[in-house]
This record gives structure tokens, C-alpha cells and sequence, in this order.
């Protein structure tokens, strides 16, 4: 699901952010055509937010969080900011900020 808030159209998202977000989600969970992987891309006026649900696969060892690392790292070099990490068991959540094109 993508939500775009006309505010934000003076905005960009590096495509290796979106990039990044969306191969984690798909990485880390179980999905299935009963069961599918939700994932939902909103702007408001001066960030990002990209949630999806968990469902956490049955074989998959611990996360060495390498990819949100890495764009932790190239954020805080375009920004002087990193990202924001939010997770619960349901739902796992980050939000970046846009930037002036």
C-alpha cells in the first residue's frame, strides 16, 4: 500500500532506502497467499514510513541487522540524522526522512 502526502512531492527518497526496506521485509518474514506479507509505504510532509506485519520465518537465524545498519550509516552521512527503528511482535516499523531534491 502506498500513501503519498501531496506535501511531500517537493521531496525525494534515495531509491536505495525504499530498496533496502522493502528486501528486508521479504527477507525476514513467512508469507503465503492465506497469509501474505503487508507492507505499507507512507509520506507525510517531511518523512518516510515503512511498516510491514512479522511473521518471522521458521529457519532464519539471528538478524546481524547488516542492511538497516548500512542505511543507518548512509543516512546519518546525507542527513547528520540516522533512522528510526520501531518493532512489537505484530509489526515492525522504520521511518526515514525525505530529502530536498
Amino acid at each position: 500500500v502506498f500513501s503519498i502526502d501531496p506535501a511531500s512531492e517537493e521531496l525525494t527518497l534515495p531509491y536505495f532506502a525504499l530498496l533496502s526496506l522493502l528486501e528486508n521485509a521479504i527477507k525476514h518474514n513467512a508469507f503465503t497467499l492465506e497469509s501474505p506479507l503487508r507492507i505499507e509505504v507512507k509520506s507525510t510532509q517531511n518523512q518516510v514510513l515503512v511498516n510491514n506485519n512479522r511473521k518471522a520465518k521458521f529457519n532464519l537465524g539471528t538478524s546481524t541487522k547488516t542492511g538497516l545498519y548500512n542505511l543507518e550509516e548512509r543516512y546519518k552521512l546525507l542527513t547528520g540524522s540516522g533512522i528510526q527503528v520501531e518493532e512489537s511482535d505484530e509489526t515492525f516499523q522504520v521511518t526515514i526522512a525525505l530529502l530536498k531534491k
